[in-house]
């Protein structure tokens, strides 16, 4: 539950490098609603939101639903923790928090990635570079899905998650950039790490705009499959965890970035 964008952004970066998979509901209505519907591995809770306080939220998630034993975390800016007395909480985290106190609280309410798929999307016109990736990427553990069409491999992210996606910036039709912009507007999409590799001539501006939506770029003229099979493994690793279900609600105050 997040009614502030800037710290659902950072909370569901740092979540998703660790591992997990984060939803999000921006006033207690939201929320509820969700949390009667499906089942959550935790809750970051803030105690202040648009239309509820955070004891009704709590009360609720405790009285009714199928959610009523998991962990609940508060994240919150209000540092007197006697507003939670009654209902039961993992953790109780004072803004700004730091991704270590975050993570330790996860891990002490026993909420841990689940073992996860290996799938990578490799997305290229160029068929060779397709099957050189295919060979290389299988070898180190993956299971790779090859597009040479931007717009299918667009609709194949529709339909499954990936671990990563290594991407050139050329192709017909949809570029790169577009392929980019189109899967960070997609739910799964948001968060999954990008490798950029490319024979494009990056402009500074183009530069600019991949750090922006991108992970890690390599050019094909200077990095082989080498290294770009090097970024995946630190992006996604072959022994990598899918990611467990988490949610978020906090202010729109100042953002939680780690201080640390």
């Amino acid at each position: 539950m997040e009614d502030g964008e800037a710290d659902f952004q950072w909370l569901a970066r740092i979540l998703s490098e660790a591992g997990y998979s984060v939803e999000n509901a921006k006033t207690g209505a939201e929320a509820l609603a969700k949390l009667k519907s499906c089942n959550y591995a935790a809750v970051l809770l803030n105690l202040i939101l648009p239309d509820a306080g955070g004891w009704e939220i709590l009360h609720a998630i405790r009285t009714d639903g199928p959610n009523q034993n998991m962990p609940v975390i508060v994240v919150t800016v209000v540092a007197e923790k006697s507003v939670s007395r009654g209902f039961p909480v993992q953790d109780y985290l004072v803004k700004p928090v730091k991704a270590e106190a975050l993570m330790n609280s996860l891990r002490a309410a026993a909420v841990l990635p689940r073992p996860l798929s290996r799938r990578i999307l490799v997305v290229d016109d160029d068929t060779r570079t397709l099957k050189l990736s295919k060979i290389a990427l299988e070898a180190a553990g993956y299971e790779v899905v090859c597009h040479t069409e931007a717009a299918n491999a667009l609709e194949e992210t529709r339909r499954a998650k990936f671990a990563a996606v290594v991407l050139d910036l050329l192709m017909p039709q949809m570029d790169g950039f577009q392929f980019l912009d189109r899967l960070r507007e997609i739910e799964d999409g948001r968060n999954t790490p990008v490798i950029v590799w490319t024979n494009k001539d990056v402009t500074s501006a183009e530069m600019q705009r991949l750090k922006a939506s991108a992970h890690e770029i390599a050019l094909k003229g200077r990095d082989g499959i080498e290294t770009v099979l090097k970024m995946l493994q630190r992006r996604a690793p072959a022994g990598a965890t899918e990611p467990n279900t988490a949610r978020t609600a906090q202010d729109n105050r100042e953002p939680s970035h780690d201080q640390g």
